[in-house]
């Protein structure tokens, strides 16, 4: 069973147009509503490849019912904390050759309401294998909330993938999570470097490595990006595709990681599946609703080449 953690999730109010929404006033959208945040597009993605998979976020108010209506009608099992302050909303507007996205400010935590959220957390840490932190913290206080879960998956010896980002994420790297999923944009800017060349990102990568964490997924939207596995190195080029929406796409990556893991398929194999699901996302208005008969049409479009010696993974062990 995987646990998937979205302390920021968001209720998205969606409209769609058949029409120019450049205009001031717009009108006859089609309303929709959906599940947001990133821990619970990696669920709905996992849940489409037919993976068994648990949300454990927070809601509140009307915003927080709805979202939870969401889920349900999305079929992602969930465990909900109730909060003080109403779930947060995004507004996404659409007419099929542009999409606006637009967020409310985020809902914070109470110091009662984080220490409680870490109880419920540790009790439902030791019924899974695989532990997935997605997104970003709601506050500054909440980023203690994802220094103990790490601390909580390291005592109990569980597959714990980090992918998140903000003021806290080297403070999370020297926590040695198995695996981490980060853009370039995210690491320069948490850990003072640059990623401009392979030689700085392959010392980037043996940095990370050297705190403890096994595999290693540093990814650069449609362009080539870098994975390693206990030291060996991949370049990894995505399929082009036409592009109509970066949203969920890089949740729509890290199931495919979690999916590849949890199906015994070899590693370099296991990033051309990643990368095509992720290409594949980029796709689409819908967040993270990718079949698998789909993934299947990219998949030898994705080249994976190694940075120096190829891994024979029979002398690597496999991180879960």
């Amino acid at each position: 069973m995987i646990l998937s953690i979205t302390l920021n999730p968001l209720l998205e109010i969606r409209l769609k147009y058949d029409i120019d929404i450049d205009k001031e006033v717009i009108r006859d959208g089609d309303l929709t509503y959906a599940a947001g945040g990133k821990g619970v597009n990696v669920a709905r993605q996992l849940r489409y490849l037919d993976q068994d998979s648990l949300v454990f976020t927070t809601a509140s108010g009307l915003n927080g019912k709805r979202f939870t209506e969401c889920l349900e009608k999305d079929q992602i099992k969930s465990i909900i904390y109730k909060t003080l302050e109403e779930t947060r909303i995004s507004v996404v507007v659409n007419n099929g050759d542009t999409q606006k996205n637009f967020f409310a400010r985020n809902s914070g935590l109470t110091e009662s309401e984080r220490s409680g959220i870490v109880s419920k957390l540790s009790k439902a840490i030791t019924t899974v294998d695989t532990v997935v932190i997605s997104g970003s913290t709601p506050d500054s206080g909440s980023i203690e909330i994802v220094a103990e879960i790490l601390k909580l998956t390291r005592e109990s010896d569980k597959l714990t993938l980090l992918d998140t980002y903000g003021s806290g994420l080297a403070g999370f790297f020297k926590l040695a999570p198995v695996i981490i999923h980060n853009n370039f944009q995210e690491i320069e800017n948490s850990l003072g470097l640059t990623l401009k060349t392979e030689a700085e990102i392959i010392t980037a990568i043996k940095m990370l490595h050297s705190k403890g964490i096994k595999l290693i997924y540093l990814t650069d939207g449609k362009n080539p990006f870098y994975a390693s596995n206990n030291g060996y190195i991949y370049r990894v080029s995505p399929p082009q595709v036409k592009e109509v929406s970066s949203t969920g796409c890089g949740d729509a990556f890290t199931a495919g990681i979690l999916y590849s893991m949890n199906s015994h398929i070899k590693f370099e194999e296991g990033l051309k599946f990643a990368t095509a699901l992720g290409a594949l996302e980029a796709t689409k208005y819908d967040v993270c609703k990718n079949d698998l008969s789909e993934i299947q049409s990219l998949l030898d479009r994705v080249i994976v080449e190694p940075v120096g010696k190829r891994m024979n993974e029979f002398n690597v062990p496999r991180a879960n």
